[in-house]
């Protein structure tokens, strides 16, 4: 069986930002949720806010580079061993055609 269309829409009022849930036949609202407003905050306390998320902006960079540096020096390392392990082998690298 198949579903009934349906016959309500949701709309966001513009002007309180409030989700509206009108009736498409009749113009009627059936259900309205007022939006949440957050706290607001004194001007110093955003202002020490903005500061220590940029705090923690700077920390999560130089994590992130220094996990990186270290990640380029463990393959720097794999790599070097790798190359010592081949230095001795005249053998020619394996062709691909000849995987058939």
């Amino acid at each position: 069986m198949s579903q009934p269309p349906d016959h309500t829409i949701e709309v966001q009022c513009p002007h309180c930002q409030s989700r509206l849930t009108v009736d498409r036949e009749t113009g009627e609202v059936l259900l309205s949720k007022k939006h949440e407003k957050r706290e607001v905050e004194s001007f110093d306390s955003a202002m020490a806010n903005a500061r220590d998320w940029d705090r923690r902006k700077e920390n999560l960079f130089e994590q992130a580079f220094e996990q990186e540096k270290k990640r380029k020096d463990m393959l720097e390392k794999k790599f070097r061993e790798a190359q010592k392990q081949t230095e001795g082998d005249d053998t020619p690298p394996p062709k691909p055609f000849d995987f058939d």
